[in-house]
């Protein structure tokens, strides 16, 4: 194993969400279909073959990539997701595992995650798993694309999921990354969050208006402003926590989903339910805490429409669990409801709007992980016009808070447009952190 002086414990998320290289260019190449990965010869070669000679592999990085897919397809993985692709989700997510259990053996769990999620992606499986760490793993070769370093997850009975801030007033010190000149002269060089998880940071690039005091999340400013640190008592927190869910679920009403019904109470019971005689008994009981109003369970209930090979995929029953989960405040179900309109299935319309639309409310809400996506989407036009000013805006947002995949997409954007010193800068970001893919690229500056 090569992972000889790291630690133990905690858990590794695996979701195929965020843009690592490979995930983007397995989904190019592929464009939806998954069978072009059968002949593990052929696909490398034409892997090799368009993206050997791209613009993106001036530092050689896909050369990584081709070590990485052909030690999965020697360990047969890919194989494995073939057999498994049209199976029950829970043998998929055994299959992971051991296919994470398998690759750390041989290479550092970040990479081996890499290969997984790029092939579930390439799948189509979206969805989530937990797996817990069972090898030993250096820090700086840890899976952190998932992590939320300025929030943290709240794990209270039935509301796992939910994201807190843990702290309004922490800064970072980016100081040494940023050179005095005429474009930030004047700028303070500190990271400063806000009570909305957005940020006043004054980040190497002025000429792009920063919206977390102002366009942005002002209201939460003004709320913060007025409170105390450390005096709130428990049923003011309890008056937060409710008037925070009433905001979340008036902000998803507003923005993809007030024309979805409950589907609590377009059923009368839990018979009349879509595809009830296929249920096996657990998700029976997990629809039963649903029409009891558990918001996790409604998420889950989502996931269960939303599973595209389980002979009970329904993307508008889906939306209706999710859209019910999230005006409880339930995020993880606000993002499955995005990424769900996000595929624009054909029977719900407008659905690419109602995506950015939930992306958007969630950005503006301090989430780092919407804040990326939006900012790619404006970066290529997903559902949106192209804006680099927007698309700078919001991964800027994100890259304050220490996001990984905004930091290095970031840097890449800068890079596209020919702006060598910001994306140099940002690139010096990434490589602070531990980011291998920041440190090779800034070997070209």
């Amino acid at each position: 194993m090569n992972n000889t002086s790291g630690n133990r414990g905690g858990t590794v998320i695996i979701e195929p969400v965020y843009p690592h290289p490979m995930l983007i260019h397995i989904s190019r190449l592929a464009d939806g279909n998954e069978n072009i990965l059968r002949d593990g010869r052929v696909f490398l070669n034409q892997y090799y073959g368009r993206y050997n000679n791209a613009e993106d592999n001036a530092d050689g990085s896909i050369d990584n990539e081709m070590l990485l897919l052909q030690l999965a397809y020697e360990k047969n993985i890919v194989t494995a997701f073939f057999e498994c692709n049209k199976r029950e989700q829970w043998r998929k997510r055994v299959l992971i595992e051991k296919s994470i259990n398998l690759l750390v053996n041989s290479v550092a769990e970040k990479y081996a995650v890499i290969v997984i999620e790029s092939l579930m992606f390439a799948f189509g499986w979206q969805f989530r798993i937990d797996i817990n760490r069972k090898w030993e793993a250096a820090e700086e070769e840890r899976a952190n694309f998932h992590e939320k370093t300025v929030f943290e997850k709240r794990l209270q009975n039935d509301m796992i999921g939910q994201i807190q801030i843990i702290n309004n007033n922490r800064k970072i010190d980016i100081s040494e990354y940023m050179e005095d000149d005429e474009t930030n002269q004047g700028a303070s060089k500190v990271v400063s969050y806000n009570n909305d998880g957005s940020s006043n940071a004054a980040v190497p690039d002025s000429n792009v208006t920063e919206g977390g005091a102002g366009e942005y999340g002002t209201a939460s400013q003004e709320t913060a402003s007025s409170r105390q640190p450390g005096t709130s008592s428990r049923k003011e927190k309890a008056l937060q926590k409710d008037i925070q869910k009433e905001s979340n679920a008036r902000d998803i009403q507003e923005n993809g989903a007030e024309d979805i019904p409950d589907p609590v109470m377009e059923y009368k019971k839990m018979e009349e339910a879509k595809f009830y005689k296929h249920m096996n008994i657990r998700n029976k009981r997990v629809l039963k805490k649903a029409f009891q109003g558990n918001a996790s369970s409604q998420c889950e209930m989502g996931d269960y429409y939303a599973e595209k090979d389980g002979g009970h995929l329904d993307y508008q029953e889906a939306a209706k669990w999710y859209s019910a989960s999230a005006r409880k405040g339930y995020e993880r179900a606000s993002f499955e409801l995005g990424k769900l309109y996000d595929q624009n299935p054909p029977e719900i319309e407008g659905a690419k709007d109602k995506a950015v639309q939930i992306y958007t409310t969630m950005a503006e809400q301090g989430l780092p992980t919407a804040q990326c996506i939006l900012g790619m989407k404006y970066w290529f036009g997903d559902g949106v016009e192209i804006d680099f000013k927007k698309a700078i805006n919001w991964l800027r947002k994100a890259a304050a808070q220490k996001h990984d995949a905004a930091i290095r997409s970031l840097a890449d954007l800068y890079a596209a447009i020919n702006d060598s010193e910001n994306a140099s800068r940002w690139y010096k970001v990434g490589a602070s952190y531990g980011d291998d893919y920041c440190r090779k690229k800034l070997r070209n500056y």
